[in-house]
C-alpha cells in the first residue's frame, strides 16, 4: 500500500557501510568535573564496543552499547593524558579500531554565571578567572557564541563595553600546556532596563521530559513573571528513579532583543536554568534545561488564562495523551511508553470532595504490552494546598495506576507530571485537552480535511531502543478514505512514505482506529475536529503525537514568512541533543536565527542559524538545508502560516531531532 522514496536507505533495508570509527579526537576533561564524550561508528548494527588497547583515564569508562555510539562517561580523579585504543565490532563480523586520547587537566573557570548585572546604556567591566592548567591562560569567545552586543572580551579575559542588551554567550579558556588544555563555559548577562523582560510578564505553566545519569526525569509546575526580570510563587514537581519531589521556587530571568532568554531558579538546589524562546506575544514558547545539575531535556511553557486550580475546573470531556518512559514493567528492557486517551471528569459537590474519572478510554504501548482493543479507564482528582495544581488518579485496566499533578494552562488545557514514588513503572508527562464533539456518530465527522503531526518514537533494534522520528500528514479523500504521507528518520536512515488507508472501528468517545500497518500504525482519541492525540500500536515501537488542522495554505515561501520560537520535543534517548531558539523565514527561501543547544558533552550558547528552504505549496511539505550549523538537513510539515513541524535528516546522525515552530500544541 505505501512506497519508500530513499533519503538513505529506507527503513528496514539500509545499505550496507564499510566499517568506521568517524570519531577522531575527544574534549579535554577536568579534574573531579563530570565528563561525557560520544564516540561515533558506521557500518551495521548491532556493534559491539571495547577498549583493544591502553586504558581510560581513571574514573572514567566506556558504556555498554550496541548502537553506532558508545559513550566514554565518569569523574577524572587524577591528571594527565591517557592513550588508548577503540574497538568496534559490526554484525557482518568487520572489526574498526580507532587511537583516542583524553587529557585530564586541572584547569576550570572559576567565574560563575550569572554574571553581575550590567545596566543597558553604561560601561561594563567583568575579569574572567581561572585556576589549575599551565599559566598564562588565553580567553575567547567560544566558537558559535556571540557576545551579547556592545561587549568584547580581551585575551586577558576582560569582559568590558557598554552593553545594550542581555544575552547568554560562551568562553573558553586556554592554559600554556603543550599540547593545551581548554575549558568552555556558558555564561548568562542580565541587563537592567533593556532586552525584553516585559515580554515575559503574567502567569505561566511549564513541562520538561529528559534524562540524568540514572535515567528518565519529568518535570512540570508553574510560576509568576514580573515583566522585570523576577520569578516568584514558583511550584514544581520533579520526578525521577529515585521519587518525586514537590517545591516552591522564586528565581529570575532576562530576554534578549530576539526573543530568547534564561529562567533560573535560584532559589533550589542547583539552580536549574532553563534556555528558552518565546513568541512575540510572550504566550507561547519552548524551553530545554541549560545548566550543570546533571539534567538535560526539552518543554513547554505556555501563558496561563487560568492559574488556580479549583475543585470543579477540571469538569466535562477530556481527551489525554502522555509520554515518557517504562522504567520496570513486568520484567521488559526499560524504554518509551505512549498512551492516549479520553474520559469524562465529573466534579465533586464542593471544594473538600475528590472528583471522578469514568466512561474512559485508553490505548497504550509500553515495553511488552501493547492494548490492541482499548482500555477501560476510570481514576479519581482532587485540589490541593498549592492552588497552583491539582492531583489526579488514572487507572488502566491492564496496567499499573498513575498519579499526576495537573497544572492547568487554561480552562481546556493542563499540563500533567507523573508523580509517583521510587520504583514507579513509569515516568511520564502528559497534556490534557478538552474534547469537543462527544459524542462522536462517525471519521468522517470528525476528520474532514487535512491534519499535520510530529511524531515521536523509538523502535527496538537488538537490545536497546533507539530513536524513530517522523513528520506526518493526512488527508481525507473519502467518507472513511484518507491518504497518509511524511518523513521517517529511524536513527539515522531518512525515508518517505505515503498511501491510501481507511478509517475502521470509529466509537461515539472519539477513538478511531485505522487500516494503516506501516510505518505508525496509529489510533487516534479526536481533540476537536482534525485535532487529535495518536499513539502508534507497533510492538516495541510506539510512537506519539498531537495532529492539528492543516489550514491557511497554499504555502507559499512569502505566506511563512515569521520568525518562529522553535523547540525539540521530548528526547527520546539521552544522547539526543535539546535545542530552543528563533527561526526567520524571510519569505525569499532563506534561514537565519539562533538557537541555545544542551548535548552531553557541553551547553551551547547562541547558535548561529542560516541556509535556505523550499516549500511545496500545495502539501505544505518543505525542505531546509543549513550551512550553519554546516550540514545539517532538515524536513517540515507547515500546520498554518504560523506553525510547523521539523524532523532532521542528517546523513550518519543517529539522534535526529523532532522541532516544533510556533504555538504548537
Amino acid at each position: 500500500m505505501f512506497s519508500c522514496v530513499i533519503f538513505q536507505g529506507c527503513a528496514g533495508t539500509p545499505y550496507q557501510q564499510h566499517l568506521t570509527i568517524a570519531t577522531t579526537s575527544l574534549p579535554t576533561a577536568s579534574l573531579n568535573v563530570s565528563y561525557s564524550a560520544t564516540v561515533r561508528a558506521n557500518g551495521s548494527s548491532p556493534f559491539t564496543w571495547s577498549i583493544s588497547a591502553g586504558t581510560l583515564p581513571a574514573g572514567l569508562s566506556l558504556g555498554s552499547s550496541t548502537t553506532s555510539s558508545v559513550t566514554i562517561s565518569g569523574t577524572p580523579t587524577s591528571a594527565g593524558t591517557s592513550t588508548f585504543t577503540v574497538k568496534v565490532t559490526d554484525s557482518t563480523g568487520s572489526a574498526a579500531t580507532q587511537s583516542l586520547s583524553i587529557t585530564v587537566t586541572t584547569l576550570a573557570i572559576t567565574t560563575t554565571s550569572p554574571l553581575p548585572a550590567a545596566t543597558a546604556g553604561t560601561a561594563y567591566s567583568q575579569q574572567f578567572a581561572a585556576t589549575g592548567g599551565t599559566p598564562p591562560y588565553q580567553w575567547s569567545t567560544a566558537t558559535g557564541s556571540t557576545l551579547p552586543a556592545g561587549l568584547t572580551l580581551s585575551s586577558t579575559g576582560l569582559l568590558s563595553g557598554t552593553p545594550s542588551a542581555s544575552g547568554t554567550f560562551s568562553v573558553t579558556v586556554t592554559d600554556s600546556e603543550s599540547p593545551a588544555a581548554a575549558v568552555t563555559e556558558s555564561f548568562t548577562l542580565p541587563v537592567i532596563g533593556s532586552g525584553n523582560a516585559s515580554l515575559l510578564s503574567g502567569n505561566y505553566a511549564f513541562e520538561v521530559s529528559g534524562f540524568n545519569a540514572s535515567g528518565a526525569v519529568v518535570l512540570g509546575g508553574s510560576f509568576h513573571a514580573d515583566g522585570a526580570g523576577n520569578l516568584s510563587s514558583g511550584v514544581e514537581d520533579v520526578t525521577n528513579s529515585a521519587g518525586n519531589t514537590n517545591q516552591t521556587f522564586t528565581g529570575s530571568y532576562i530576554i534578549g532583543a530576539d526573543n530568547r532568554g534564561t529562567l533560573v531558579f535560584s532559589s533550589l538546589s542547583g539552580s536549574p536554568t532553563y534556555a528558552f524562546a518565546i513568541d512575540a506575544t510572550g504566550a507561547h514558547g519552548r524551553l530545554i534545561e541549560f545548566d550543570a545539575t546533571g539534567v538535560r531535556g526539552s518543554g513547554r511553557v505556555e501563558k496561563q488564562s487560568v492559574s488556580v486550580c479549583t475543585f470543579n475546573t477540571i469538569s466535562g470531556e477530556y481527551a489525554v495523551g502522555i509520554t515518557g518512559t517504562a522504567t520496570g514493567l513486568g520484567g521488559f528492557t526499560a524504554g518509551p511508553v505512549a498512551l492516549a486517551g479520553r474520559f469524562t471528569a465529573s466534579p465533586p459537590g464542593s471544594a473538600a470532595g475528590t472528583g471522578s474519572i469514568g466512561n474512559g478510554e485508553m490505548d497504550a504501548n509500553a515495553p511488552g504490552f501493547t492494548s490492541y482493543a482499548q482500555e477501560t479507564v476510570s481514576g479519581t482528582y482532587q485540589t490541593t494546598s498549592q492552588t497552583a495544581r491539582c492531583t489526579a488518579t488514572i487507572f488502566p485496566a491492564s496496567l499499573p495506576s498513575m498519579k499526576f499533578s495537573a497544572y492547568p494552562v487554561s480552562a481546556s488545557e493542563y499540563f500533567l507530571v507523573e508523580t509517583d514514588g521510587a520504583g514507579t513503572p513509569f515516568l511520564t508527562v502528559g497534556t490534557l485537552r478538552q474534547q469537543i464533539g462527544y459524542p462522536f456518530s462517525s471519521p468522517a465527522g470528525e476528520f474532514t480535511g487535512a491534519s499535520v503531526a510530529g511524531l515521536t518514537g523509538q523502535f527496538f533494534s537488538g537490545s536497546t531502543y533507539v530513536p524513530d522520528q517522523a513528520i506526518a500528514s493526512l488527508t481525507v479523500t473519502g467518507v472513511s478514505a484518507f491518504t497518509f504521507a511524511g518523513v521517517e528518520n529511524r536513527a539515522g536512515t531518512a525515508s518517505t512514505f505515503s498511501g491510501t488507508a481507511n478509517f475502521v472501528n470509529a466509537d461515539t468517545f472519539g477513538r478511531v482506529q485505522t487500516d494503516i500497518v506501516n510505518p505508525v500504525a496509529p489510533v487516534f482519541y479526536m481533540i476537536n475536529q482534525n485535532e487529535a492525540f495518536a499513539v502508534g500500536t507497533i510492538n516495541d515501537n510506539p510512537f506519539f503525537g498531537v495532529f492539528e488542522p492543516q489550514t491557511g495554505g497554499p504555502f507559499t515561501a512569502l505566506a511563512l514568512k515569521s520568525t518562529f520560537a522553535v523547540g525539540s520535543s521530548s528526547p527520546a534517548v539521552n544522547s539526543a541533543q535539546d535545542v530552543s531558539g528563533v527561526l526567520t523565514l524571510d519569505g525569499i527561501q532563506t534561514i537565519s536565527g539562533a538557537e541555545d543547544q544542551s548535548t552531553t558533552s557541553a551547553n551551547n550558547a547562541s547558535l548561529t542559524l542560516a541556509g535556505t528552504y523550499i516549500i511545496n505549496s500545495t502539501t505544505g511539505l518543505g525542505l531546509l538545508s543549513f550551512t550553519s550549523p554546516p550540514g545539517i538537513s532538515g524536513a517540515f510539515y507547515a500546520a498554518t502560516p504560523s506553525q510547523f513541524v521539523l524532523i532532521t535528516t542528517t546523513a550518519g546522525d543517529t539522534n535526529p531531532v523532532l522541532v516544533f515552530g510556533g504555538n504548537w500544541q
